[in-house]
């Protein structure tokens, strides 16, 4: 697993190391920045694993339920969001065309303000 850092609160640092000593604005030819002075605002910054992502091969199991899932698709490079239809064990896109899937996932939690973007 690899830890996901937050792109913000790590800019934000970034800009803070970007006064001088006395307090003024660095001059732009004056902001390097030392590999020692990045790991450290890299290193307090706050921290979420990554969870692999665990794909479900068709061939092993189908959705229980019908729904939206994260699907790939046979010779696709990417990955979409299909509906299944449990009753007529079938993968369809948005415009309702048959899909051929050989592995799916269910969609991660939707962003929750009050969870912090935490899954439940």
């Amino acid at each position: 697993m690899s830890n996901l850092i937050s792109r913000s609160a790590l800019l934000e640092e970034f800009k803070k190391c970007h006064i001088s000593f006395n307090g003024t604005p660095m001059e732009k030819s004056d902001m390097m920045i030392s590999y020692r002075s990045l790991a450290r605002v890299i290193n307090k910054q706050q921290t979420v694993e990554a969870k692999p992502v665990e794909w479900i091969p068709c061939s092993e199991r189908l959705p229980e339920e019908s729904g939206y899932y994260l699907a790939t698709i046979e010779n696709a490079k990417f990955p979409q969001i299909l509906h299944y239809l449990k009753g007529y064990k079938r993968w369809r896109d948005e415009f309702s065309e048959r899909k051929y899937v050989v592995a799916w996932q269910p969609l991660p939690t939707p962003y929750n303000e009050k969870r912090g973007g935490k899954n439940e």
